[in-house]
Parts: C-alpha cells; sequence; structure tokens
C-alpha cells in the first residue's frame, strides 16, 4: 500500500509542477497581451501635431495653418464646413 500510496503521491507532486509551468506560461502571455493591448490603445489615439488655423480661404477650401514654426496651406475636407 506504501508503494502504491508513494506513487500517487509522486504522480500528484508531476501534476503540480506541470500546472506551475503551465501557469508560467499563462502569466508571460498575458504579459504580452497586455503590451499589445497598450499598443493597439496607442496606434487608435490621434496625432500629437497640433496646428492652428491662421488665414481661411473659403472659395479655394484652403486654409493657412501653423505647425509649430512651419506655415502651410492646406485644403480642407470636403465634408467639413468651412465656417467650423
Amino acid at each position: 500500500m506504501l508503494v502504491a500510496n508513494g506513487r500517487f503521491l509522486g504522480a500528484i507532486v508531476e501534476a503540480m509542477w506541470d500546472m506551475r509551468g503551465e501557469m508560467d506560461n499563462l502569466s508571460k502571455a498575458a504579459v504580452a497581451l497586455r503590451q499589445l493591448q497598450e499598443r493597439l490603445d496607442a496606434a487608435r489615439q490621434p496625432p500629437g501635431i497640433r496646428a492652428r488655423c491662421l488665414e481661411v480661404f473659403p472659395d479655394t477650401r484652403h486654409v493657412l495653418v501653423r505647425f509649430g514654426s512651419v506655415r502651410e496651406e492646406v485644403t480642407v475636407a470636403p465634408h467639413l464646413e468651412m465656417e467650423a
């Protein structure tokens, strides 16, 4: 009976070590998934470039904007109202 119990306990210990390895793998996968989620969230954010409108040309649908120290004339998208 002792040998049978020893084998049984050995099998339990082995199964527990296997489970610990699986838990470590799952923990690493969860960290990788969290990092991927953070990268996806960052990709969904609008760009950090801000522009200031200096002048509006409604006839040509252009506006003069300043990005930092750069001034540039850009076209306004057709679905946007020029007053906005």
